[in-house]
C-alpha cells in the first residue's frame, strides 16, 4: 500500500502539468507546490497507516498480566480472570508468572482449590523462581484455610448427643 500511495504521489501532479488548459497549473512554481503537497499527503497517509499498524501490533502483543491487574483494580475479577485463563490457554512457554499471577486471582475470588493447583505449577516450573518461596506459603496457607473449613463444617454439626444406654 504504502508503494501505490507515493506513486500515485508522482504520478499526480505530472498529469496534471501536462493538461496544458488547467487554469490551475499555469507555472513551474505552481507545479512544485502542487508537488510537494501530494508528497505531504502521501507522507501523513503513510504515518497514519504505520500508527495503526503500531497500534495493532501492540494490542496483539499487550501484557495479560497488565490488563489482568488493570480489571482486577477496577473491580472487575472476572474479566482478569478471562485475561489469564486465555493467556494461560496460549501459553506455549509454560510461564510461571501467568500461573502465578492467575493463582493470586482464584485465591482473591475464593477458589482455593483452582488456586493452589497455580501455585503448584508455579514450583513445578520454577522451583527456584523469584515467585517460587511466595506460592510454597500461599500452598501452605490455602492447605490450613481448608483444614479450618472441614473441621468448622464438622464443629458445626454440633456434638454428638449421647445415648442413653440400657442397664
Amino acid at each position: 500500500p504504502f508503494a501505490l500511495i507515493i506513486t500515485h504521489a508522482i504520478e499526480l501532479p505530472s498529469s496534471m502539468a501536462n493538461q496544458k488548459n488547467s487554469s490551475r497549473l499555469t507555472s513551474p512554481a505552481l507545479n512544485a507546490v502542487a508537488f510537494k503537497g501530494t508528497v505531504l499527503l502521501a507522507c501523513l497517509c503513510i504515518t497514519q497507516l504505520a500508527q495503526i499498524e503500531l497500534a495493532q501490533n501492540a494490542w496483539a502483543e499487550r501484557d495479560p498480566i497488565e490488563e489482568a491487574n488493570k480489571f482486577k483494580h477496577d473491580g472487575k475479577l472476572e474479566k482478569a480472570l478471562k485475561v489469564l485463563e486465555d493467556a494461560l490457554k496460549k501459553d506455549k512457554k509454560e510461564n510461571p508468572e501467568l500461573h502465578f499471577q492467575y493463582g493470586v486471582l482464584l485465591e482473591t475470588t475464593g477458589d482455593l482449590l483452582a488456586a493452589k493447583t497455580q501455585f503448584q505449577d508455579v514450583i513445578k516450573l520454577a522451583p527456584n523462581g523469584p515467585n517460587a518461596e511466595t506460592a510454597r506459603k500461599s500452598i501452605a496457607d490455602i492447605e490450613s484455610q481448608l483444614a479450618e473449613k472441614v473441621s468448622s463444617k464438622k464443629g458445626a454439626k454440633g456434638p454428638k448427643t449421647g445415648t442413653i444406654g440400657i442397664k
